[in-house]
Order: structure tokens, then sequence, then C-alpha cells
């Protein structure tokens, strides 16, 4: 595209333009491809990995395939407040949560064993699952509990709100058997940006309302990270990355894309990052990415 406008070939540098576009298509029908294919595995080891009381119980993660499977937006332990502790401390519980776009499936801790391997007991499914971050829901929701404002820190909490409940001693093994049954949870979290995280997991990948955007900051990958989640970002050294949310400054996880490929986008740890300050460093980036070979720029 540059070289055909430099020379001012305005029909080379059209066709040029759409087979840019083209490729482009085609990389995020590939990316998709293989999110489900990942998707997909991991549904496979969660499925051998739930234990439910009743014997011969599963729960159906797989559909018809992976086009059909349900798709699994985060996964990991969760501790609950439950009311007011001994000497004017927190009651909590501490679970395991995973968190698809359409279930909730609660279970205790995992185990680990040799015959075995990592299993998770069930405790309970949940259907139709709202998350809300605003100060007025989690006053709310901690009055209820008769917890004092003061012993939390409002931004580390999540209140979710179920509306079909399901004990896992009277699950059958299809989501009719998840009933009408309104419950609440408080969430209590370790990190502002495990807040934000596990809102957007509940509400399907939308992004956290609450969030404070970022309009013009850029980092670079100082050294690789291998995503362990859905909602992560793998870096490789050297990548240029925008940061679309930073809930703290120095400590947890920011989110944003990678500039050569936008549709590489997720949380990363912060201490793998260095901001870019030197604009010049992004110019000369873009420039080597709309002068580079097609493939090498969509790889």
């Amino acid at each position: 595209i540059a070289k055909a406008e430099k020379i001012g070939n305005k029909k080379i540098a059209e066709n040029a333009r759409k087979a840019e576009i083209a490729a482009s298509i085609l990389a995020q029908q590939c990316n998709d491809a293989s999110r489900r294919l990942e998707n997909w595995e991991e549904l496979i080891r969660i499925k051998t990995q739930l234990k439910f009381p009743k014997p011969n119980t599963t729960v159906d993660l797989m559909g018809r395939g992976a086009e059909s499977a349900r798709v699994l937006m985060k996964r990991g332990e969760i501790t609950f407040i439950v009311g007011r502790g001994i000497l004017a401390g927190l009651k909590t519980v501490k679970q395991h949560f995973f968190v698809f776009r359409d279930l909730l499936i609660i279970t205790d801790p995992p185990t680990h064993d040799t015959k075995h391997g990592t299993r998770y007991r069930v405790q309970a499914l949940a259907i139709g699952v709202k998350a809300y971050r605003n100060e007025s829901r989690v006053r709310s929701a901690l009055d209820h509990l008769k917890v004092p404002h003061s012993l939390v820190d409002m931004g580390k909490l999540l209140v979710i709100r179920i509306h079909r409940y399901c004990n896992a001693d009277n699950y059958d093994g299809t989501d009719h058997s998840i009933v009408n049954h309104k419950k609440h949870m408080v969430i209590h979290l370790s990190e502002y940006s495990d807040a934000h995280r596990w809102f957007e997991a509940f509400e399907g990948g939308e992004p956290d309302k609450h969030a404070v955007s970022e309009i013009d900051y850029y980092c670079k990958a100082t050294k690789p990270y291998s995503a362990t989640q859905q909602d992560e970002l793998s870096l490789f050294q050297g990548d240029i990355v925008k940061v679309e949310c930073k809930p703290d400054a120095n400590q947890g996880w920011w989110k944003g894309f990678k500039l050569k490929d936008e549709s590489s986008r997720g949380w990363f740890p912060i201490d793998c990052v260095s901001h870019i300050e030197d604009r010049r460093v992004i110019e000369r980036f873009n420039t080597k990415l709309s002068t580079s070979d097609l493939s090498s720029s969509r790889k």
C-alpha cells in the first residue's frame, strides 16, 4: 500500500487495501477458530474433573461440537462474605467458580490425589447470573449481611445476583432442574483488577463500565507471558500493547491489545511490561507495520 501510494498508482493501492482487509478477516476467522478449539479442549478437562454427589450425574458442557459448546469465561478460587466474624472480622467462605456465558458451576476448592488427579466437588449450579459493582448495590448487600462498611474496600467487592439456583444434590443433569430461586453473593477480591476481570466474566465479556479507560497509554513487553485464563493476553518479548484499562497503576493486571493484531485483547500482568514514554517508538512501529509484508504483520 505504501509503495503504491508513493508512486501514485491509485488502482494498485486500492487493490492492496482490499487484499489487506481480506487477510485481516481471514486472520480473525483463524483466531476465532483457534479460541473455539482451546475452549473445547478446556471443557474436556473440566468435565473429567467435576464430581457430583449423585453417581453418574454430569453436566452438558460440550453441546454437539465445538461450535455449540458452552463458552468458559473464567475459572478460579472465589472468596465470598457470609457475615461478620468474631472480633469484628469478616466471616468468609472459599469456593471455586466455573463461569460460562450461560451457566455458573460452584464447587469446593480442588483436591488432588494420584489416582484421580485434580477433582472439584460440585456444590451448586446457577443460571441467570448478573454482576454489580456500583456502590449502592454493594452497600445494600453488606447491610443485609450486617457487615460494617469500614471492614472492606468497596473497590474490591463484587455483588452477584442469581435468578435460578440448584444444589448439586438436586441436580439431575439438565438445566430444567435449576429452578427459580433468587440468591445474592458478595465476593471479596484481593486486587482491584480482579474485580474488573470477574465482572466482565459474569457479564459475558462485556467491558466493566466502572473501569477507567486509558486514552493514550502504550507499553512494551519486557518478558514473555503465556495466558492461563480465557480473558488473558499472551505476550512475546517486544510486543507493543495499547493499554485500555488500568485498575491499579502499581500492581495486578492491565487490559489492552497488541498493535500488530487488535483482535488479540485481554488482561496481562503489569510486571511483564514497561511504559513507552517516547511517542516516536509507536510511530516507528506503526510505520513498520504499514510497510511490512502482510504475512508477517498478521502473524
